[in-house]
């Protein structure tokens, strides 16, 4: 388990911040409930097994996969 305070103002980045293991988030006061909403939302060991995965493969449109993970995963990230 890694605890480090980061920046988690945007959504996708929050949500790839969490499947990394970091669980405490620092962020603009307006952002607390989107990111609260896809922390509530995100299985997190789904999330981390997808990253972990991405990793292995030396994937190159991480974004783009992880948008994809949180769209099957019903984890609105847009907003």
């Amino acid at each position: 388990w890694i605890s480090d305070w980061c920046s988690a103002d945007l959504p996708l980045e929050a949500m790839s911040l969490v499947a990394l293991g970091l669980r405490s988030l620092l962020m603009a006061p307006d952002s607390i409930g989107p990111i609260k909403t896809i922390v509530i939302l995100l299985d997190a060991e789904k999330a981390s097994a997808c990253v972990q995965d991405l990793l292995k493969e030396g994937a190159k449109d991480v974004r783009m996969l992880l948008q994809q993970f949180a769209e099957k995963e019903n984890v609105a990230i847009d907003g």
